[in-house]
């Protein structure tokens, strides 16, 4: 941290704040077989000031600053820093979701003066949309587990890479459902024994996965103690799907008040997506509307409608700026550009049984469709929906939708 600082230092930044798991004093550490130690997962760091700065740049040169191994610094995806640029005038304008809240009260200031106070947002105020967002990002996140385990001869470091984004799941279901069931605390340690308190009161979860709470527990402090050997990566890799997929449909019948079917998972989907469309912004905006602009609540419905049109023109321009291309469907489906890929995301991981490691075609197929509403990646009709090629395709499509979603936006702002 230091040595990040004292780069960051040569910059005009006002200060430097470290969130996430290391920011919390819970990120989790990997022991090579040299007796040395490296992080697992990611360093977020908050940079609050008005200047410019090349991000990207400033990335690859905190990658050079950190001692990784090998095969950390040569996969984006096992390693990383991700660093987000906050004006200080935008403090108070900060979207009500997780990262806002953690920010404010679950960051650790390493450098300047702290300006934290500034946010006005309480712990009531996050959205409870960003469980959606936060599950769907593990489903994401173990379709590249699962790319890794397929293709075996996993070395030490993606061995415990695997169990620890598998542990993350984990983490992340007792996040959402704390946010849906009111007992969101940002420590894992403290949500895992929350969660534990409150499990009897989830009556649909319980009667399906009466052992929830105890592999939330499991898995939490696997995590905080950087135990990842206790956990073959394939027995994980099992467990993670199948309480995400539970959990997941709980909380988005808790969210949205729609009820989901088991074992229909291409159905369930598609009842998120209609339901999102008008109902996934709503928790952003309400916060907003009622403490600064009141008056403007019984139009939330046009400011939602408003707001979705605005991303989906954004997406548009950024997909002609870095593609070159003029890809205008987006405009065609009243939905964010980020709920589409979370959909098509979330289809295309659980078209997979883990335990017989076989694609179920036709929920590919229909996360391809979905992801077409957002995204040029048209591919045959002719195509076998069932080949590992063609769900790599599709899963690396969602990767690259979301990442350009999310480029070159500084920490959004209402």
């Amino acid at each position: 941290m230091a040595a990040i600082v004292s780069r960051l230092r040569l910059t005009e930044v006002d200060s430097v704040i470290l969130v996430g798991g290391f920011g919390r004093g819970e990120g989790s550490i990997i022991f090579l077989p040299n007796g040395r130690i490296a992080p697992v997962g990611d360093y977020d760091i908050y940079i609050i000031t008005d200047s410019n700065i090349d991000t990207d740049r400033m990335r690859k040169d905190m990658i050079k600053i950190i001692s990784l191994p090998a095969v950390f610094r040569n996969d984006p995806n096992m390693f990383g820093v991700d660093i987000e640029v906050i004006s200080r005038r935008n403090l108070i304008r900060l979207s009500p979701d997780i990262s806002t809240y953690e920010l404010k009260m679950a960051s650790k200031l390493l450098y300047g003066k702290d300006y934290r106070d500034l946010i006005p947002f309480s712990k009531d105020d996050i959205a409870v949309s960003s469980g959606f967002i936060t599950l769907s990002i593990r489903a994401m996140m173990l379709s590249k587990v699962l790319e890794k385990i397929r293709k075996g001869n996993l070395s030490y470091e993606e061995r415990i890479w695997c169990v620890y984004q598998c542990c993350k799941v984990f983490t992340e279901i007792c996040t959402a459902l704390s946010l849906v069931e009111g007992f969101y605390e940002p420590s894992y340690e403290k949500r895992a024994l929350l969660f534990a308190q409150n499990f009897q009161n989830m009556k649909g979860l319980k009667d399906r996965v009466p052992e929830l709470h105890e592999k939330v527990r499991e898995y939490t402090f696997i995590k905080l103690l950087s135990k990842f050997d206790e956990k073959a990566p394939m027995e994980a890799l099992a467990e993670a799907r199948r309480y995400l997929e539970v959990s997941f449909l709980y909380f988005m019948s808790k969210f949205i008040g729609v009820k989901f079917e088991e074992d229909m998972q291409q159905q369930n989907l598609e009842k998120m997506y209609n339901a999102l469309r008008l109902q996934f912004l709503r928790p952003y905006l309400l916060p907003f509307l009622e403490k600064r602009r009141a008056w403007f609540k019984p139009l939330i419905s046009f400011l939602v409608l408003g707001g979705q049109l605005f991303e989906n023109l954004i997406f548009i321009k950024k997909l002609l700026e870095t593609k070159g291309t003029i890809y205008l469907k987006p405009l065609l489906f009243c939905c964010l550009p980020s709920v589409k890929t979370f959909i098509a995301a979330n289809l295309a991981f659980f078209s997979v049984d883990v335990s017989t490691m076989k694609i179920n075609g036709s929920l590919l197929k229909k996360g391809h469709n979905c992801l077409l509403k957002v995204y040029p990646c048209q591919l045959p009709h002719t195509v076998d929906w069932s080949d590992w090629q063609i769900w790599k395709k599709i899963t690396e499509a969602c990767a690259e939708s979301l990442k350009l979603n999310s480029a070159g936006h500084r920490k959004k702002a209402l």
